[in-house]
C-alpha cells in the first residue's frame, strides 16, 4: 500500500495528503502488511504538515492498521532535523518501534518542550486528559512565556486568547483522549497554531446534540459551527464562542483560519471564505494563521467585546 506525501507538504497541499490518506480510517485493525511510509520524497514541510504525518503514524499504530510499517527518511534533507526541532522524531519513532507500549509513548509525549531559537518561539503541547495538572502549565507557564516573548500586551492577548480558546474548544468537544498535540510557532510578526485529533469530528458532536442537526447536511452543520452561539453542550455553561471567536479575529487580522472534519473544511483567508468538500479525516484538524505588524487587539473587535478573561474551559 502506498500513501502520497506532497513534495512540498505546505498549507495549499493539505488537500492532497488527506485525499491520499483518508483510506487508513477504514483500516483499523486490519493488520495490513507491507506498508511502508516513504517520506523521502517531501522536499518542504510546514508545521501543519508536520503535525499530519505525527497524527497519520500515531492513528495507524494505535488502531493496528499495519503490521511493522516501514519508516524511510532521506538522510540528506531537512525533514528528519525538523520533526527533531519540533519535538515530533522521538513520539513519531516511539509508536514505529513500540506501538503498543504506552509507557514509551507516555514518554514520549512528556519530552514535549516549548523553546525558543533565533527569535522564533515553538510550543509543542500534548493534551492528555490524564494529565489534570496540564491546565495550570498552559494559564500558568505558557501565556507568561509568551507575554515575555512578545513584550507587547496587546500582541500577547491577541497570541494568548486565540490559543485559550481552542484549547477550550478540543478539551470539551474531543470525545476521545486521542493523543492530540497542538503545536504553536511564530516571532515578532506571525504566529501559527495547529492542533489535530483523531476523536468525535466537529460534525458528529453536533449532530448528535441536537436533533435540528440530524437534518442538515455535512457541509451545513459545519458552516453552522462557525456561528455565534452554536454548542454541542446543551444544557451547560458554553457559550458557542469558540469556532466564531477564532474566525472573528483571523477576519480582523488579516488571518487564514482553516477546520478540517470528517470530508469537509471551511477556509478563510485574503478576505474569503468557503465551506468545501476535502479528504475525510477522522476528527478534527485546526490551522490558525495570524499576521502580528499591525493587529486589531481584541478590545476593538466590538463582536468579541463578551471576551473578557483569559482561560481555558477544562472540561
Amino acid at each position: 500500500m502506498t500513501i502520497v506525501f506532497p513534495k512540498n507538504f505546505g498549507i495549499e497541499s493539505v488537500d492532497e495528503f488527506l485525499k491520499s490518506s483518508e483510506i487508513i480510517f477504514s483500516l483499523k485493525h486490519k493488520h495490513e502488511k507491507d506498508f511502508e511510509l516513504n517520506l523521502s520524497k517531501i522536499n518542504s514541510i510546514c508545521l501543519l504538515g508536520q503535525l499530519l504525518i505525527y497524527k497519520f503514524i500515531s492513528y495507524t499504530s494505535e488502531n493496528e492498521c499495519f503490521i511493522k510499517p516501514r519508516l524511510t527518511f532521506n538522510p540528506d534533507h531537512e525533514l528528519e532535523k525538523k520533526l527533531i526541532q519540533y519535538g515530533f522524531y522521538p513520539i513519531i519513532k516511539t509508536y514505529i518501534v513500540s506501538p503498543t507500549n504506552e509507557g514509551e509513548i507516555l514518554k514520549a509525549y512528556k519530552k514535549l518542550k516549548y523553546f525558543e531559537r533565533d527569535n522564533v518561539l515553538i510550543t509543542p503541547q500534548r493534551l492528555l486528559r490524564s494529565e489534570i495538572h496540564l491546565k495550570s502549565i498552559f494559564e500558568e507557564e505558557l501565556f507568561n512565556r509568551i507575554f515575555l516573548f512578545y513584550q507587547c500586551n496587546d500582541k500577547s492577548r491577541l497570541v494568548c486568547t486565540a490559543i485559550s480558546e481552542l484549547l477550550s474548544n478540543f478539551w470539551s468537544h474531543a470525545t476521545d483522549d486521542s493523543g492530540t498535540v497542538m503545536v504553536a510557532m511564530g516571532n515578532k510578526h506571525y504566529m501559527e497554531i495547529c492542533f489535530a485529533d483523531n476523536g468525535c469530528g466537529i460534525i458528529t458532536n453536533l449532530q448528535s446534540s441536537n436533533e435540528r442537526y440530524k437534518k442538515m447536511s455535512k457541509e451545513m452543520i459545519l458552516r453552522q459551527s462557525l456561528m455565534q452561539g452554536v454548542t454541542s453542550k446543551v444544557n451547560s455553561n458554553h457559550l458557542g464562542m469558540g469556532l466564531y471567536l477564532i474566525d472573528m479575529i483571523a477576519k480582523k487580522n488579516n488571518g487564514y483560519f482553516r477546520v478540517i472534519s470528517e470530508g469537509y473544511e471551511y477556509i478563510y483567508g485574503r478576505n474569503k471564505e468557503k465551506v468545501r468538500k476535502s479528504g475525510f479525516w477522522k476528527g478534527t484538524i485546526v490551522y490558525l494563521r495570524l499576521e502580528l505588524d499591525k493587529i486589531v487587539c481584541i478590545r476593538d473587535i466590538k463582536e468579541l467585546l463578551v471576551v473578557n478573561k483569559l482561560s481555558i474551559t477544562w472540561r
